[in-house]
């Protein structure tokens, strides 16, 4: 098919390649900068995190999340990443959103690419200390 082009891997229409360049081409570079590519991958957080075997976690917890009840499920990586933070800092669920918010290499630990500017969920809805145990208990 000659008038279609991967972009990401998705394969689109040449029209809409160029829209999507051109929409893209028009953010400043401080938005599209990927993470890894603005953030000390030496520290130790990031070290730390490199050694977690993020995709155990999505076998364990991945079946139990129900596309068809409740509210749409959050990314795995982003609960275990701020629990993880909470758990490693010894952090009120108040302070992690405080402190993620802030904080590159907090965001990249809970797997996002690019810098965000709000919290990925509602704060109150995300409580680690009342529902989740001891580290130790487990």
């Amino acid at each position: 098919m000659r008038n279609e082009t991967h972009l990401n891997g998705s394969l689109l229409s040449k029209r809409r390649f160029l829209i999507l360049h051109k929409i893209r081409d028009s953010i400043p570079d401080l938005f599209r900068s990927r993470l890894d590519q603005i953030i000390d991958m030496d520290r130790p957080l990031i070290r730390a995190a490199s050694t977690i075997d993020w995709d155990a976690f999505e076998r364990e917890f991945g079946p139990l999340y129900r596309e068809s009840q409740g509210r749409p499920g959050l990314p795995i990586r982003l609960m275990v990443g701020l629990t993880y933070l909470s758990r490693m800092y010894d952090l009120s669920d108040e302070a992690v959103v405080e402190r993620w918010l802030d904080n590159p290499y907090r965001q990249y630990v809970c797997g996002f690419e690019h810098f965000q500017h709000d919290f990925p969920l509602d704060p109150a809805a995300w409580c680690v200390g009342e529902n989740v145990g001891p580290l130790s208990n487990r």
